[in-house]
Order: structure tokens, then sequence, then C-alpha cells
């Protein structure tokens, strides 16, 4: 068994921070003295940029049809493509639920550190209160985007986290981060790169967007968007719907016959094309269930769990043993 640690001056824990959770040291110290090192100039990050740090609200949901305002999770910011599960009444939003363009966005719990550059897709759906904006001022937010993604920039994030069990962090803990400045004409030209990835990236969501559209018009089916689940009145607000004996199919439960799948299902039925089980086109594999031993990347194979397939990026690499059946 290893054990990895640190040694720490009694300096760090009289002054600062006065923190005694080893990570802080482990992670965000070990940061600022590799950048601390560097030859090039340094800033402080809260120098740079200004943060939006938003508070928590009601949030009240309604469907798309009733107006509502899309709107994504901490975690659904990194999905690739953008779509949005639920939607705010307009009436609940903030004006700073939105992000600008070219903002810096990171997760400040759940998956902290993690960060994502903005671009028009972004712009145009409210985001998680737990979402934190950066606006770069001082510096180019392609080339601080960039930064914020390297080992050190994600290692001061993630070891400047607090909280036993909701990790979470503060603009005031993170705006003393140094920031290395390259020279004028070399962040331009990191900057531009990550201008042209963002682009490439709104592209690609444009023309899935637009080759979605052309399946349904092809398939004579609309787009789910507009079909609408069948719930019964209610004057408390409360969904509810029924189920007759023959459709139970020997489940109780609620959520196997939701309304949304039932009226998809309808929509489906009556396109233009005959349905196929799935069965008939492919082979279904279930994977066993099986122990998982997380070990060094060195040492392991990377493994993609479910939440993974829908990120831009796997945001928490892991890895297996290779002995792993």
């Amino acid at each position: 068994m290893s054990l990895s640690y640190l040694r720490v001056g009694s300096y760090y824990l009289r002054e600062g921070e006065k923190r005694l959770d080893a990570n802080y040291y482990n992670l965000a110290l070990w940061a600022r003295w590799a950048l601390e090192r560097s030859r090039w100039p340094r800033q402080p990050l809260e120098a740079l940029a200004s943060f939006t740090y938003l508070g928590r609200f009601k949030r009240r949901y309604v469907s798309p049809s009733e107006g509502g305002v899309p709107f994504l999770g901490s975690r659904e910011v990194f999905f690739w493509p953008l779509k949005a599960e639920k939607y705010l009444h307009p009436k609940a939003v903030e004006p700073g639920l939105f992000p600008g363009e070219c903002d810096i966005l990171i997760a400040r719990s759940g998956s902290v550190g993690y960060s994502v550059l903005a671009g028009r897709s972004l712009a145009k759906v409210a985001v998680s209160e737990h979402i934190l904006r950066v606006h770069a001022q001082q510096i180019e937010p392609g080339y601080l985007y960039l930064f914020l993604r390297t080992q050190y920039g994600f290692s001061y994030l993630q070891g400047a986290q607090y909280g036993a069990v909701i990790k979470e962090i503060d603009p005031s803990v993170i705006g003393t981060m140094p920031v290395p400045l390259l020279a004028k004409v070399l962040r331009r030209r990191f900057h531009r790169i990550a201008l042209s990835a963002l682009a490439k990236r709104e592209k690609g969501q444009a023309l899935l967007e637009e080759a979605r559209g052309r399946l349904y018009q092809r398939l004579g089916l609309p787009s789910p968007e507009q079909v609408k689940p069948s719930y019964l009145s209610s004057s408390h607000g409360v969904r509810s719907f029924s189920v007759g004996h023959s459709d139970l199919e020997g489940r109780l439960d609620a959520s196997y016959h939701v309304p949304e799948a039932r009226s998809l299902l309808k929509a489906l039925a009556g396109g233009k094309y005959e349905l196929v089980p799935l069965a008939d086109l492919a082979s279904i594999h279930i994977p066993p269930r099986f122990k998982r031993h997380y070990v060094a990347p060195e040492i392991g194979v990377p493994f993609i769990r479910p939440s993974d397939l829908a990120t831009v990026r796997v945001l928490e690499p892991r890895y297996i043993a290779r002995w792993t059946p």
C-alpha cells in the first residue's frame, strides 16, 4: 500500500487560509508553488477577471409549450450537444443566469473545477447558480480558459474547494490564483486556437440539429418538443395519469408508464415507415456487474462511466486495473 504525503511549513497553517485538509496543500499549494517558479510574470486571477456568483433561487419548472426558458444544470453545461431537459418559468429567470459569449464557466460544486468556454449556444440558455461565471477583462478569455484547463489551473481549483459533504469553491479563494502572462502575441495565438475549437463545436451542434430535423421530416414524424403528453386535469399542480389494466405489462412503477413515452410511441406509430423491434436489427449486450479496482493511469485502462457518454470530454478520468475480468 502506497501513501502519498506532503510536508508543509507551520507558516501556512498560521497565516492565509488556516486549513487542515491535506488536499488543499497537495493540489492548490502545489500548483501555486509550481507557478511561482515560472519564468513568466504573473497576476492574480482577480486582477484579470471579474466573477458572477449567483445565490440560490426558487426554480419553477414549466413545459416548453408554456414559454419555458431552457435551463442547464451544473453538469449539463458540459454535455454535447447541449440539450435542456428542464425549462424555467419566465418570471423565475434572472438576467444573471444567462452567460455571455466567451465567459468561462466553472463548476463550483459537484464536478468542482471543470470549466467550459461559453459560445452562442450557451449564451441562449439559463445556467445553474452552481456555475461560477468568469468574465475575462484584462486578459484574452481563450488564453485564460486554456490555462484553467491545464493541470496547474485545474489542481488549484480542485484544491481550493471546501466542505465535508458538498464540495464548493468560492471566488474569494480562487481570486488569488497566480496566472502566468505570456507575451501578448503568444496569448493572442492561444486565444485564437480556443475560439477556433469553440466555433467548430458550435458548428457541430448546428449540423446535428439540422440532421435531426431532416430525419424527422423524412420519417414523417413531428419534433419531440411538439408532442404533448396527456395528463389528468388537476387544480393542485400535481401531474397524474391513468393506465388501463391491459397496458400494465406486469409493471406497477409509474415511471414505466409516463405519458411522455406513450405519446412518443404513438407519434412513431403514425410515421411513414413500419416500426421494427431494435432486437431484429442489432444485437444487444449488457455487461455483468464487476468490482471496480481503480488504479493509477500508468497501470490501468481508461474506464468510461454512463455519465461520461454525453459530456464534451470525460470530466473525471478513471482507470481500472488491467486484471479486471
